[in-house]
């Protein structure tokens, strides 16, 4: 099976219908020059040519006719195909056995991609175990927000002062924990920079003392766009700073 565009395929069949007309056209003429009488044999020699070139362009009419009806049969099977593996309720393969060998290709290219998902998917569900377990195994004062500004995760020595204001803390903004902090501000700064750290001064209320510094580094995927915020505690920071 090979796949044509559609105006080449256009091209072809009036290119073959004008050459097959001006054949007839041409012979009819050249007959009807050398005919001088009446002769019964020329003429049915001319009839003949007109009777072929006739059934010619009928054929390729028919032709052409079925390569458009196939080809608008098979984009019906990829979209009703589309919408099957949309619903997810049957397997593709099924419907793709009825394209042929144009199916088959599909299949291959299919199959590769599902091992290629299974393989990212595996991927980022380890990634995702790998963080949790380094959030809840750190006794630095960590915390990791997306750039809306809402809690994501946080390591125990925040949940213990997190949990104090609201039980259910995972998913508030920082503003609800943290008065005066701005942090469309702090996420304008990091867009900005996009590898250099911001400080911010945070004030945890309703707790009475709980002030104190976090820098906030940006986490940026691909594409250079950022993804998420990582606040550490300035004074752990220093801490941990070679001598």
């Amino acid at each position: 099976m090979y796949l044509i565009k559609k105006w080449w395929l256009i091209t072809a069949f009036l290119v073959a219908f004008l050459i097959v007309l001006m054949v007839a056209l041409d012979s009819y003429f050249i007959f009807r020059l050398l005919v001088r009488q009446e002769n019964l044999s020329l003429k049915f020699f001319v009839e003949n040519i007109i009777f072929y070139t006739v059934l010619g362009l009928f054929a390729l009419t028919g032709l052409a006719y079925l390569t458009f009806q196939r080809s608008k049969a098979i984009y019906r099977e990829l979209d009703k195909i589309i919408e099957i593996s949309r619903q997810g309720k049957q397997p593709v393969y099924l419907y793709l056995e009825r394209l042929g060998e144009l199916g088959l290709k599909i299949s291959q290219v299919n199959r590769h991609l599902d091992e290629l998902n299974v393989v990212k998917t595996l991927k980022i569900s380890a990634l995702s175990k790998l963080y949790n377990f380094l959030v809840e195994k750190t006794k630095h004062y960590l915390l990791i927000t997306d750039i809306e500004g809402k809690i994501l995760a946080a390591s125990k020595p925040v949940l213990s002062e997190l949990s104090q204001i609201e039980k259910n803390w995972q998913g508030f903004p920082l503003d609800k924990f943290f008065g005066g902090f701005d942090f469309s501000e702090m996420l304008n700064n990091l867009r900005h920079s996009k590898s250099v750290a911001v400080r911010a001064h945070l004030n945890l209320e309703p707790i009475p003392g709980a002030d104190f510094v976090l820098t906030f580094y940006p986490i940026t995927n691909s594409r250079n766009e950022l993804s998420y915020c990582v606040g550490l505690k300035q004074g752990e920071l220093e801490n941990n700073q070679p001598n």
